[in-house]
């Protein structure tokens, strides 16, 4: 049955897969959000896709502001003005364009506004200012050491090479540190004057559905 009515179609070259862009972001995008947690603040950029030439420069760049004690966002936030109780940035790893994120938790009684405000004015020092020569090899250090000891592990490194080729070429995992330790402070610059901008920024201030019971005096 199968012969009699589909062999004599002639043979044809599948179609292309049919993938969907997302047009740009003409603007601030904000989103208020209650919940019974405890408060949250997330700020998203769109970016690239795994194998963009860019994504190395945004790895490094979550570096420079959230990986570690030494960070830029942990300083400020939690060392100096101990207004959060966790800050963290990241950039997601995708075969489409993907997202640039950060993120943080205020302590009790800190106002949402007053973190924005803080890792507003620390984005916008990454396209304003060149990152320090000592912070740029600091960061590339923590890279390399991560990426020297997932090659120690053979679960790991099957499982990195499987990821990358279903999100891009395998060989790609294996040429990540070279292109992370090529990033340059004039890179960051560039990447964050291109992609992290207001017009561009998506804004969601998670607040609990309770306020805290207050303490005397406050």
């Amino acid at each position: 049955m199968i012969r009699r009515y589909f062999e004599p179609i002639p043979r044809q070259e599948p179609p292309p897969p049919v993938v969907t862009v997302e047009p740009p972001q003409k603007g601030e995008r904000r989103a208020a959000l209650e919940f019974d947690a405890n408060p949250t603040l997330l700020m998203g950029w769109h970016t690239v896709k795994i194998s963009d030439s860019d994504f190395p420069v945004l790895e490094v760049m979550q570096g420079v502001l959230a990986d570690g004690r030494t960070s830029r966002l942990y300083q400020r936030l939690r060392e100096k003005a101990q207004l959060v109780s966790d800050v963290w940035a990241y950039q997601t790893q995708n075969e489409f364009p993907g997202m640039f994120l950060v993120s943080a938790d205020p302590i009790q009684g800190v106002s949402a506004e007053s973190v924005e405000k803080i890792l507003s004015e620390e984005i916008q020092r990454l396209a304003v200012e060149k990152v320090d020569d000592w912070e740029l090899q600091r960061v590339k250090n923590q890279l390399k050491s991560s990426f020297v000891t997932d090659l120690e592990s053979n679960y790991v490194l099957a499982r990195q090479l499987a990821e990358f080729e279903c999100l891009a070429k395998w060989d790609l995992y294996l040429d990540s540190d070279k292109l992370r330790q090529a990033v340059t402070a004039e890179d960051i610059q560039r990447v964050a004057q291109k992609y992290l901008t207001d017009s561009n920024r998506t804004v969601v201030n998670l607040k609990p559905t309770s306020s805290p019971a207050k303490t005397p005096g406050t």
